[in-house]
């Protein structure tokens, strides 16, 4: 078993049992992270398949995302049901843009889970205070 040396405390986060936010924990998680992906994408109707190889295939290959500090797994009852990432991208007219990835199992959305995350993109997004668009 996994110590909690990796649960986040975030700002804002429901109260419900068995709900953990932490950071990646590595390869680990790419079974967990694709069936949540998946479940998102069902349930809004995604036609796409995501599977725990594409996962290590996008996870293994970031540019401009550390998943150790640009990364938050949600987990309930030790299942991940979501997770927020934060990547950025310098464009040739020499501006960056910033991007964020926020998902939840329809099961588990309109409890809070998806406003924790986006806040905590926003917040990673803006680490000198200043605002940025997601």
């Amino acid at each position: 078993m996994t110590a909690l040396i990796d649960e986040l405390a975030l700002p804002g986060q429901p109260a419900l049992p068995g709900l953990q936010f932490r950071r990646f924990r590595g390869p680990e998680d790419y079974a967990g992270m694709a069936a949540a992906n998946q479940a998102a994408r069902d349930g809004d109707g995604i036609e796409e398949v995501v599977s725990e190889t594409s996962i290590a295939n996008t996870y293994e290959h970031l540019v401009n995302s550390d998943p150790r500090t640009d990364l938050v797994i949600v987990e309930r009852a030790g299942r991940i049901v979501g997770y927020a990432r934060v990547e950025w991208r310098d464009l040739t007219d020499g501006t960056r843009q910033y991007f964020s990835i926020c998902l939840v199992d329809p099961a588990e959305r309109g409890q809070g889970i998806g406003g924790t995350l986006l806040a905590w993109t926003e917040t990673r997004l803006a680490p000198t205070g200043t605002r940025r668009r997601c």
